[in-house]
């Protein structure tokens, strides 16, 4: 074994790591049904809310929160108290929970079900908006590009700079992570922060 490589094992050791995918603190978390929010499945949600309101949500109102779309119930009825190391990058990431508290038990079930039609139109229309604005960064006159940029790990103690490249749309002094096909992604990095360069203009589709 390379010695950089089993100076690396050493330190997950001491970190409490089980492996290379996550700390030990991060498997016990699993274990208490708290995990990444990219981890929560529709079907997940609902056992994790049935499992905490038990019978203090009518079945008619379990229908209702059925129907309802997964990025709703993922911003809605999740929360975050704590983050767990995962990775061999000692990446810092939140877990999440059943918010037991979202929905207000004390009323009826046609309160809930008015709150939840509600709260969702809200939540819809900001969507839309957020959508938009990736639709129009995109269909702006933005350049597509391939570049370099810095991605932080390590321990809040101590912090590492990994040096990552991709794809992603110049627009104003942001670029916009997108595939090689020019689908955004989600997520953006400083044009001039410290560590990024434009490594090459592309069009969509072409690769480096």
């Amino acid at each position: 074994m390379r010695l950089d490589r089993l100076t690396e094992a050493l330190q997950m050791v001491e970190a409490g790591y089980d492996g290379y995918s996550m700390s030990n603190n991060a498997r016990v978390a699993y274990s208490y049904g708290k995990m990444p929010k990219s981890k929560w499945t529709k079907d997940a949600i609902l056992d994790g809310i049935r499992a905490e309101y038990k019978e203090y949500i009518p079945e008619e109102v379990y229908a209702v929160i059925a129907k309802l779309p997964l990025g709703y119930l993922r911003d809605k009825f999740l929360e975050t108290r704590e983050w767990h190391h995962t990775s061999s990058m000692y990446n810092a990431t939140d877990f999440y929970q059943i918010d037991a508290n979202f929905l207000d038990t004390d009323t009826t079930a046609e309160g809930m079900i008015e709150f939840l039609k509600q709260d969702y139109a809200e939540w819809k229309a900001d969507y839309e908006k957020e959508k938009a604005k990736k639709i129009a960064v995109k269909d702006s006159k933005g350049e597509f590009v391939y570049f370099r940029y810095l991605e932080w790990g390590g321990s809040r103690a101590h912090p590492r700079a990994y040096e990552r490249e991709g794809y992603g749309y110049v627009k104003g002094d942001w670029v916009h992570f997108a595939d090689k096909d020019g689908n955004l992604i989600g997520g953006k990095k400083g044009l001039y922060s410290n560590g990024t360069r434009i490594i090459k203009k592309l069009k969509p589709g072409e690769t480096v």
